[in-house]
């Protein structure tokens, strides 16, 4: 049998606390002397006087332990800076500790110092090894590898770093482990537990890998500086933006080729001058890796996932006898006010019968999907499950028929739940869709809206379906400037929202007649108006409807108030012929018409004559028939010499 009792404390004062956790723990080990001890302790408390009380109380007790930013315990809820004390009994399991020594300096020499004092005390088969040590200084993961080599590579090993005070300052307050009695930094704490103990496994952290799949192409131990040939912060900005760096809410998943799962690293440091994303353990270069994503509730999800694959893993006849938990420091700092969520997503999945203790480290230690092989994990949750075989942990006996229709009932009961869970998605997602259609129609009509308030129809579908320039020629059309006379003393009189006012009565009525004769509008300039026949879709009537609208116009300027007292008078010019239409630019884009009928048309209005309808020879051949001109005789034209013109009276009477 395993006895596994767990005490949590506030108390700071090492005498206090002590006492406090041992009465708790006293009843959870049934008054029996301890054999091990594992402390999970925050940062404020008198370290020195606890494990002196603890060893006076249990003085044959293997204990080791670490600090942490906050402790995972049944015996409490989730509070920062609190201690658990967890004791350990059994009259089947060795429990024995040992203590490696200047780890920064050398692994390979901490752990085979750990180890052998640890071996030493018993001559059982190893079935666990639990871990607090120092992961400053060097790379974790070579610790990680170090420990399954020494150990056979058969024993799973449990752990996590010791958390320095957070946040870090100056000075540096680093992590700090606990042997026996003993406080001492820059060491490995080992404890095993060694017989027939029964080990159970789940590690999960909820991220999803996310983007390509990328080659790490140059790295250096924790140091990371390319990553498909390109440096790694490219690969980042790549995905979190031009001025991002490395963040530990998107750590890097590393494919394991032997199990074919990721495991995590979590970026600590970028140095911009040398390059380099310093990460919590080392990236071997020639990984695959893939920046990852997760929400909370991924996070907290991660967790259960977790629990459940210790619990999968256990022998169905067996009950747990306790667990142990190691999640990231990193886990508790991105899951903030939820913390506590994840204790109890814990607590959830193992029920209220079995102890839990654990801690947030600075990294995880743990075998990964079902391997032997040791493996050092960040921002991961790690459950380790263990118990021995006795009639108190074995379930009671069934037959098979019972087993079948139990398993059979639970069996349906999931499958109901399920069918209920998908319908329910099903309606969900159905509702969601629709909504978002809806949404997409509306967003549409509106783009719809406005690129028709900015481009003629035909126009406006070619833009959507046609990449490059829109451009073309078109052998007749009709254009038509219009110009305010004297506009400049008019606005002098005016103020800017009175001018802008007026503008925009006086060409929303031009808009309408634009509209309601079938002519496009090309543009305003400044108080002039450009409008054009016969484009973008050709018409053989241009130069009548052209005609039609500018005797509409000149109605209506005819009908304008005075203007503080000032009537405004306008000049119209038409002229008939080829032009090239298109779009142009990519910004605040328009569409336009270019050639010399437009240059004459524009030349009709500016030699025009206010109060009429000036037209050039080329409108006049086509409209002549139709409507009474007077001839104006010859005039000298800007840029074209001397030209035939006439003023458009009104149309013939037939």
């Amino acid at each position: 049998m395993l006895k596994m009792a767990v005490g949590s404390t506030e108390e700071l004062d090492g005498e206090l606390a002590a006492s406090d956790v041992l009465v708790q723990c006293a009843e959870g080990i049934d008054g029996q002397a301890a054999q091990a001890g594992l402390l999970l302790a925050g940062h404020d408390l008198d370290l020195e006087v606890f494990l002196e009380t603890v060893v006076a109380a249990h003085p044959s007790i293997e204990l080791i332990g670490c600090t942490t930013v906050a402790p995972i315990s049944s015996a409490s809820e989730y509070l920062e800076g609190s201690t658990t004390l967890t004791l350990f009994a059994s009259d089947v399991i060795d429990f024995t500790a040992g203590l490696g020594s200047s780890v920064a300096d050398g692994v390979n020499g901490a752990a085979r110092e750990a180890v052998a004092a640890a071996l030493g005390k018993t001559e059982k088969e190893p079935a666990l090894a639990i871990v607090t040590p120092t992961v400053e200084g060097f790379d974790p993961a070579a610790l990680s590898e170090e420990m399954g080599k020494v150990l056979g590579g058969e024993v799973p090993v449990f752990g996590g770093g010791a958390v320095p005070d957070l946040p870090i300052g100056a000075p540096w307050v680093g992590g700090v482990q606990v042997y026996r009695d003993q406080v001492v930094t820059d060491s490995l704490p080992v404890l095993l537990l060694s017989g027939p103990l029964q080990v159970s496994i789940g590690v999960a952290h909820g991220w999803k890998p996310v983007g390509r799949k990328a080659v790490v192409t140059r790295s250096k131990n924790e140091q990371v500086y390319e990553i498909d040939g390109e440096p790694v912060i490219d690969f980042y900005r790549h995905y979190l933006g031009a001025t991002s760096e490395p963040a530990v809410a998107h750590p890097l998943a590393i494919l394991d080729v032997d199990t074919g799962r990721h495991y995590l690293r979590a970026p600590l440091v970028w140095d911009e001058e040398e390059g380099a994303a310093t990460f919590l353990g080392s990236v071997p270069e020639g990984s695959t890796v893939q920046i990852a994503m997760a929400s909370t509730e991924e996070i907290l999800d991660g967790t259960s996932a977790s629990v459940q694959e210790a619990l999968n893993g256990f022998p169905k006849q067996s009950r747990p006898e306790g667990a142990l938990i190691s999640a990231c420091a990193v886990r508790n700092f991105l899951l903030g006010t939820r913390t506590a969520s994840e204790i109890e997503r814990i607590k959830e999945g193992l029920g209220p019968d079995v102890p839990i203790t654990g801690f947030y480290a600075y990294g995880e230690f743990a075998p990964l999907g079902g391997s032997a092989t040791p493996k050092f994990h960040n921002e991961t949750c790690v459950t380790v499950l263990i118990g021995t075989v006795t009639d108190d942990t074995a379930l009671p006996a069934v037959s098979d028929a019972e087993r079948q229709n139990r398993t059979l009932r639970k069996r349906l009961d999931r499958a109901e739940l399920k069918t209920q869970a998908l319908e329910t998605l099903q309606d969900q997602n159905s509702n969601l869709m629709r909504a978002l259609m809806a949404d997409l129609d509306e967003e549409r009509a509106k783009s719809e809206e406005l690129l028709l308030n900015i481009l003629p129809a035909p126009i406006a579908e070619r833009l959507k379906i046609e990449q490059g320039v829109i451009a073309d020629r078109y052998e007749s059309v009709s254009v038509l400037f219009s110009d305010i006379v004297g506009f400049t003393p008019l606005s002098e009189n005016l103020t800017p929202e009175e001018m802008v006012e007026w503008l925009n009565e006086v060409y929303s009525a031009v808009d309408a007649m634009v509209t309601e004769h079938g002519v496009e509008k090309i543009r305003t300039i400044g108080d002039g108006y450009m409008c054009a026949a016969g484009v973008p879709v050709p018409r053989e009537d241009h130069a009548t409807i052209l005609t039609n609208l500018a005797l509409a116009m000149k109605a209506h300027f005819e009908e304008l108030a005075p203007v503080h007292g000032h009537k405004a008078d306008f000049r119209i010019g038409i002229n008939s012929g080829p032009v090239v239409g298109g779009v142009i630019g990519t910004l605040k884009f328009q569409y336009d018409i270019w050639g010399d009928t437009v240059n004459t048309a524009a030349r009709m209005e500016s030699h025009g004559v206010p109060g009429r309808i000036h037209i050039s020879p080329a409108t006049y051949a086509l409209i002549q028939d139709s409507y009474v001109c007077e001839p104006r005789g010859p005039i000298e034209i800007k840029g074209k010499g001397t030209m035939e013109t006439w003023f458009v009276e009104a149309p013939k009477r037939s």
